[in-house]
């Protein structure tokens, strides 16, 4: 698929063409104008940078920063070691673990975080147990 240079993008004489089928505004009702509804609403969501077509609660999910630990961590008022230590689910990105909210929201409450929790309870209770540490 050719792609417009930056240069071009931006001149409105590519885009609203009154030349007919050579402007790119023509060439994409001309394309839509045969295609099935299923190849509109992907051309939809690929021109709106994979969003949905139709903007909503779901499409705001997906435009969710990804965050450090730190600025996590002050988000929702754990302290970052806490948040290591609880092993939070999160995203790679360059070498850095990035962190999405909701994401870190809904493993908080789910039943392998309450594990997880339990355990590291557990753990501080009896910390020879933890290490297997023999008296």
């Amino acid at each position: 698929m050719k792609r417009l240079a930056d240069s071009e993008a931006g001149k409105p004489s590519d885009i609203h063409s009154r030349s007919g089928d050579s402007g790119l505004l023509g060439r994409i009702v001309e394309a839509a104008m045969g295609s099935t509804s299923d190849r509109i609403e992907d051309a939809i969501r690929l021109l709106n940078g994979g969003r949905d077509a139709v903007s909503g609660p779901e499409s705001k999910a997906t435009d969710e920063a990804y965050l450090s630990l730190r600025q996590l961590s002050v988000e929702i008022g754990i302290s970052p070691s806490t948040l290591w230590r609880y092993q939070i689910p999160g995203h790679e990105m360059g070498g850095h673990p990035r962190y999405k909210r909701s994401e870190v929201e809904a493993y908080l409450k789910s039943e392998a975080f309450k594990r997880r929790a339990a355990s590291l309870r557990a753990d501080r209770r009896n910390p020879c147990l933890a290490n297997n540490i023999n008296n």
